[in-house]
C-alpha cells in the first residue's frame, strides 16, 4: 500500500519536472531569474524523488524481513 503511494508520488514529481522542462524548452520564462527559479524547482523535485526512492527502498527492506 505505502509502496504504491510512494510510486504515485514519484510519478507526480516526474510529471511536474516534464512540465517545467517543456515550458523551459518553449522559452516561456521571461528572464534569467525566472529561469533560475524553474531550474531550482527541477532540482528540488529531483531531490524529493531521491528521498522518496530511499523511503521506498527502506519500506521494502523492512517488510521483506
Amino acid at each position: 500500500m505505502a509502496s504504491s503511494a510512494l510510486e504515485e508520488l514519484t510519478e507526480e514529481f516526474e510529471r511536474h519536472i516534464g512540465d517545467i522542462e517543456l515550458a523551459l524548452g518553449k522559452g516561456s520564462v521571461e528572464d534569467y531569474p525566472a529561469y533560475r527559479e524553474e531550474v531550482g524547482r527541477i532540482r528540488g523535485l529531483r531531490t524529493a524523488i531521491r528521498i522518496v526512492d530511499d523511503l521506498q527502498r527502506r519500506y521494502t527492506e523492512d517488510h521483506d524481513e
